[in-house]
């Protein structure tokens, strides 16, 4: 892949949003993301998750987005009742939006950095 300038980047997922954008960039895409204390207890239901993909997560005891980002990490989403590989790759992309509008501009540049260095090399 040729080199991408960060500031465009930047720009581009800042006025179309982080999704569009990076489906238009990967196929596949790897990601890592700090979480602060206050990201990690905000409720899931605040994610616009579908109505399946909210109570599957809320009956297996996912309320808020530190659980769920261990769920992720833990690989075991699969595991979840009533989730299909539509749901829980629509959870995947939404806990990285959410995340993702989480941070502050200067966190928000870092990060796109950081993704385009594992996804690029």
């Amino acid at each position: 892949m040729e080199t991408i300038d960060i500031e465009l980047f930047y720009k581009c997922v800042e006025t179309y949003g982080l999704l569009p954008v990076l489906s238009q960039l990967f196929s596949t895409l790897k990601v890592s993301i700090a979480l602060t204390a206050q990201t990690c207890s905000m409720a899931i239901k605040d994610m616009d998750l579908s109505v399946r993909s909210y109570n599957a997560l809320m009956a297996h005891g996912v309320k808020d987005l530190g659980k769920l980002v261990d769920l992720l990490n833990s690989g075991n989403l699969r595991d979840v009742r009533n989730l299909g590989v539509k749901s829980a790759k629509e959870i995947q992309l939404k806990a990285l939006e959410y995340s993702y509008e989480a941070l502050n501009e200067h966190d928000k540049k870092s990060f796109l950095e950081n993704l385009l260095k594992i996804n690029c090399d």
